[in-house]
């Protein structure tokens, strides 16, 4: 699993530190980080997961044969862990684990119900899935935005 930290700017900083309560702000964060969090689950819809069906095997992405992987993009409400707010990024499908990250996946009986071909093929051929890192890659393409929504939400507490 990969972590990205998101830096806030220099103002934000400097007003986060004369802040009394640190509920409001968690709350503010909370909000803007799920915001953000939906927008990049957009992104990597779009830009890694919807080559089209025909196209070529692409490197960085996925074609769309189903539409299930992209229908399960989803990202998890942000909360605070050991002092830290956190949230993910992923899908629930089976196998979005190994185009994510890939797989070597090994050989196998073959599960077969025609007898001649399962007597033919007896086993299934090992092979490896290179990981395409799309939602790490979304996550990467939008880092800066992160950055300016989590500042700004910052420092709208000052006008309010």
């Amino acid at each position: 699993m990969n972590t990205a930290n998101i830096t806030i700017s220099g103002d934000a900083q400097a007003y986060l530190g004369k802040l009394k309560s640190p509920g409001i702000v968690l709350a503010s964060l909370s909000k803007a980080l799920a915001q953000e969090n939906q927008l990049t689950i957009a992104h990597v819809v779009r830009k890694y997961l919807s080559f089209p069906r025909t196209g070529p095997t692409q490197p960085t992405g996925l074609r769309v044969i189903t539409g299930r992987l992209r229908g399960a993009a989803r990202a998890t409400e942000p909360r605070l862990l050991d002092g830290l707010l956190s949230s993910s990024l992923g899908s629930f499908v089976k196998y979005a684990e190994s185009q994510e990250f890939g797989a070597d996946i090994p050989s196998r009986p073959t599960r077969s119900k025609r007898p001649k071909w399962a007597k033919k093929h007896p086993t299934t051929k090992a092979f490896s899935i290179t990981g395409r890192h799309m939602f790490w890659r979304g996550l990467q393409d939008r880092l800066p935005d992160y950055s300016q929504a989590l500042s700004a939400s910052i420092l709208n507490l000052k006008e309010n």
